[in-house]
Formats: C-alpha cells, structure tokens, sequence
C-alpha cells in the first residue's frame, strides 16, 4: 500500500470513530430528552387515515380516550362494528398508539408484533378466532 493510499485510510478510520463517538451521543441525547404526549390522534406515529377511520367507528376521539383502553379489546369492538374480521396488524398499531397516548416514545408498530403474538398465546378470548 502506498504511502498516500494509507493516508486515506487512516483518515477513513479517523472519521469513522468520530461519527461512532457523535451517533452515541446522539442517541444518548435523544433518549434522555422528555416524551411529548400527542394532543391529537393524528399527532401520532403509525397512525394514518386508515387507523384514524377506525378510531372514529370505535368512538375515540382523543389520545386521553385511548390511553384509558385496551388494544385487543379495540380490535374485538372494531370487528364487531364493522362485522369483519380485520387484519391482527391492527392490534399492533393500536398497541403502538395507546403506548404514546399513555406517555412513551414512538416507535414503528412493528415493534409491538412480538408482543401481541405472545399476549395472543395467552388469551382466552374466543372472540379472536370468531372473526
């Protein structure tokens, strides 16, 4: 390797550690600022026109409304008032939405699957395998 080919690369790896040191600090900074609460349904991440609709047909209106209910209960509701069967993604988003309603930091409502699935193992609710 030639003396200015090492040059570059010395300096590739000096920058590399500089942006590992600042995204660290980054991230440090971002988890320690305080979480906002949404004052407004659509203020939320992960919820669009679709989720919006669906908050209308259940009757929830804020996040202070949503923050006080359950998702599978929502989800239970939404199925029975529309007299279909929706996508389980929805508890997801759900879970995702009353998260924030209740003070926590977004996050993609994929997140949320895991949990809904393990939380779904356990449940006794025949009304899941109804719709």
């Amino acid at each position: 390797m030639g003396r200015e080919s090492k040059l570059h690369c010395e300096s590739f790896l000096f920058l590399l550690k500089i942006l590992q040191i600042y995204s660290r600090a980054a991230t440090l900074i971002i988890q320690q600022m305080p979480i906002k609460k949404p004052k407004t349904l659509a203020e939320m991440a992960n919820v669009g026109p679709a989720t919006l609709g669906d908050f209308k047909v259940l009757g929830i209106e804020d996040p202070k409304q949503l923050a006080k209910r359950e998702a599978f209960e929502l989800w239970e509701d939404l199925c029975k008032r529309t007299r279909k069967r929706h996508d389980l993604c929805c508890i997801d988003v759900f879970m995702s939405a009353i998260a924030q309603a209740r003070g926590e930091a977004p996050c993609p409502w994929w997140h949320f699957t895991k949990d809904r699935k393990s939380m779904m193992a356990k449940r006794t609710s025949k009304s899941i395998s109804r719709y």
